[in-house]
């Protein structure tokens, strides 16, 4: 007999008018105890159902909408933030701090890469000047070519590849 049977045949018992102990003594061929008959009968007394109630277990307490919220805005602020110092300036957990970016906000730490930074303009002009020497290599024409090395640097912040991450949206 399954547990909907057993609360089934409980309340039964408990709307002909039969007490609690009384139920217990009759339903002993079926395995209930006395705060099985207890339980059921307030929940059914409560709700008028015997089926499972939702929204027990613990409550949570540092995830909260609240949370979440003030996460977003400091990530939005500066998406370069270390998640231990943000944790440890919202006094939160590390790992709770990293589950709400990754189930709540869903974003995903990507490591900052070095790249050169080419416009449109420059990719077009790479490409047309390519074209032109791939022409001229067709053709013969290229017997003496010197390719440099020279390259104009900019000035710009220090990356460090093994800790600088980003905190995108996936």
């Amino acid at each position: 007999m399954d547990i909907e049977q057993k609360r089934s045949a409980l309340i039964a018992l408990f709307l002909a008018g039969k007490c609690q102990e009384d139920i217990v003594r009759e339903l002993s061929a079926l395995p209930v105890c006395r705060n099985f008959v207890h339980r059921t009968v307030k929940r059914y007394l409560e709700t008028g159902s015997t089926k499972r109630r939702y929204g027990g277990g613990r409550q949570a307490t540092v995830v909260t909408p609240a949370m979440v919220k003030i996460v977003k805005k400091r990530l939005k602020r500066n998406p370069r933030r270390s998640a231990t110092k943000l944790a440890k300036d919202l006094k939160i957990s590390d790992r709770s701090l990293r589950r709400i970016l990754k189930d709540k906000v869903q974003s995903k730490p990507y490591k900052i890469q070095k790249v050169q930074d080419l416009s449109m303009k420059q990719k077009q002009e790479r490409v047309k000047r390519a074209k032109a020497l791939l022409k001229r290599a067709a053709e013969g024409r290229l017997k003496n070519i010197v390719f440099t090395d020279e390259k104009l640097f900019t000035v710009a912040q220090f990356v460090n590849k093994q800790n600088d991450r980003v905190w995108l949206p996936e």
